[in-house]
């Protein structure tokens, strides 16, 4: 009875906690305001998208803007004219990528031919690991060409032992093709690094035979091709713009002054990977001594090893770094472990205690430093924050705790079970891992204050006449369109609008100069600045009222 019980918890509980993400997971998407930059740049890119009916030329602040591919746009654009614009639609299509991420990871593991836990526990892994919780839930691009990244790889591994590989291929296409529509030829770079490296690797040439690249590439074409055509038949410039610059000089250059030492993704990889992050050093091993060197079997395990790494490898060599770049390792690296625990389960569990053990004093202690500032200054640990950062940090400092005692509480539940509950204790620690990164999350309203235009703007958009002409001058906050429900004239300033400001110079004021000899010579007239300007556009002669500050910005009407 006892052994019936188990067998059947055994399956009980990966599918329970399956419903319970499912559910805590989507209560996370709400409305806290967006941060700037990236959250508040997506979704007034897609606002401009759904205002003008213009699904082909992205536009910032009225200014055409090629960086990134439109999938993304899109999905938001029809989101807001479906369901309203809001905070929440803005990140519909991250929190459904994020989602669909892990249903992904099922598929990949379940690719693997391998015990059936595995495609239950994978995902589980990857819903509980920090960085994943997190970034499913923040309006950025990675999510999106993680997802169709993820897809694309378990089409791959399915093919390779299916009668059906063309099929299967061909549905790899599809998914490659919009991981490029979602952030770019990295959609197509990552896994072509990782066939090649494993080809060279392992001289194993077998997994060629049922790649079908004619198949992989129309399927790839169909899907990707039709807008980068139609977008350069538009915007002549574009190609060079999006294929040399914003690929090929963001690689081998520092143009984008985000210049990282080689091992900086490092830390990010094990911080981002707790509770589990003990686990890693001997997946990695374990997958790549799973089964020894053939040059007639394909192995699977080997074979996402290789592209994780290669994903970490190949940003970490990259002149432009930022901390979301390597998101696409993690799904492989999510189901090597789950494959570790399922074929060798033995004295893990102690490991997984001890990374959520880790994971919640690590939170506790930022808690407890973000309350007590003043007495974290003394005991010597400066936290560099300015003076308004303060109570918005000490706010979100309760939800730290409880994130905190969350996983505390699962690394007692890891230890207490016994041995036949494992799958219960790691869908207990998965859910505690979602938990901390979703009341982290929702602690991050109160920065508000100061990484969004959100509360700033309420205080003072009644006040913009419909007909007023609304200038940022020397700054841009890219978080500022979308809740002002309409762009602004920049004035001497470009950073990543210069681009489009040399196609289209008239939508801005380049000069401080030209600016004042405008301003004021229309009724309504309001200007934007950061409070540090305020003296000197006042000593420039520039005449002004002060509308509404706060400690970063000032904003003015014209008298």
């Amino acid at each position: 009875m006892q052994k019936f019980n188990s067998s059947r918890l055994a399956f009980l509980a990966p599918v329970i906690a399956a419903v319970l993400i499912f559910i805590v997971w989507w209560a996370a998407w709400d409305s806290r305001p967006l941060a700037r930059p990236d959250e508040g740049r997506y979704a007034e890119i897609s606002r401009e998208m759904a205002l003008t009916g213009d699904y082909v030329t992205p536009r910032l602040n009225g200014i055409k803007y090629f960086e990134k591919p439109p999938l993304q746009y899109w999905a938001t654009a029809i989101a807001y004219q479906t369901f309203g614009e809001s905070e929440r639609t803005a990140r519909f299509w991250t929190t459904f990528c994020g989602f669909l991420t892990l249903i992904f990871t099922g598929w990949l593991a379940g690719s693997l031919c391998v015990p059936r836990n595995t495609k239950w526990l994978a995902p589980l892994i990857l819903a509980g690991a920090l960085y994943p919780a997190l970034l499913g839930h923040v309006n950025t691009l990675d999510s999106g060409v993680t997802a169709f990244l993820t897809g694309a790889i378990a089409a791959y591994l399915q093919a390779q032992h299916s009668a059906h590989s063309r099929k299967w291929m061909a549905l790899a296409g599809i998914s490659l093709g919009l991981a490029v529509l979602s952030k770019g030829l990295i959609g197509i770079v990552l896994p072509g690094i990782a066939m090649v490296l494993y080809t060279l690797i392992t001289l194993n040439f077998s997994a060629w035979k049922r790649t079908h690249l004619l198949t992989t590439t129309v399927a790839l074409l169909i899907v990707a091709a039709p807008w980068f055509v139609l977008c350069t038949l538009r915007n002549p410039e574009f190609a060079h713009f999006f294929f040399i610059h914003e690929h090929f000089e963001r690689f081998t250059s520092t143009i984008h002054q985000r210049v990282e030492p080689a091992w900086y993704f490092l830390p990010i990889l094990l911080v981002g990977f707790l509770p589990w992050t003990l686990l890693l050093p001997q997946s990695i091993i374990s997958a790549w001594k799973k089964t020894a060197f053939t040059a007639h079997r394909f192995n699977a395990s080997r074979f996402l090893l290789i592209y994780a790494l290669g994903v970490i490898a190949f940003f970490s060599s990259s002149g432009s770094k930022l901390p979301t770049y390597i998101l696409p390792a993690f799904p492989p690296l999510a189901t090597l472990i789950a494959l570790h625990l399922c074929t060798s389960p033995r004295k893990q569990k102690h490991l997984i205690g001890l990374g959520s053990l880790i994971f919640g004093l690590l939170f506790l202690l930022a808690g407890l430093l973000l309350r007590f500032p003043e007495q974290s200054i003394q005991q010597g640990i400066p936290l560099d924050l300015d003076p308004d950062m303060l109570v918005p940090y000490s706010n979100l400092a309760p939800w730290l705790a409880a994130g905190g005692v969350a996983l505390l509480l699962a690394s007692v539940a890891m230890y207490a079970l016994k041995e036949h509950y494992r799958m219960l204790s790691y869908s207990v620690m998965s859910m505690a891992g979602l938990i901390a990164a979703m009341t982290g999350l929702q602690g991050a309203s109160s920065l508000a204050v100061f990484n969004s235009a959100s509360p700033w703007v309420a205080s003072w958009q009644s006040q913009v006449k419909p007909n007023a002409r609304v200038f940022s001058v020397n700054t841009y906050d890219q978080s500022l369109d979308f809740y002002l429900k309409r762009t602004v004239t920049l004035v001497n300033f470009e950073d990543e609008l210069g681009f489009g400001l040399q196609q289209e110079p008239h939508l801005s004021i380049p000069q401080l100069k030209d600016f004042l000899q405008t301003w004021g010579t229309q009724p309504n007239d309001l200007a934007i600045f950061e409070i540090g300007q305020l003296p000197v556009l006042q000593s420039a002669g520039m005449k002004m009222h002060i509308l509404a500050q706060n400690t970063r910005h000032v904003v003015v009407s014209a008298p």
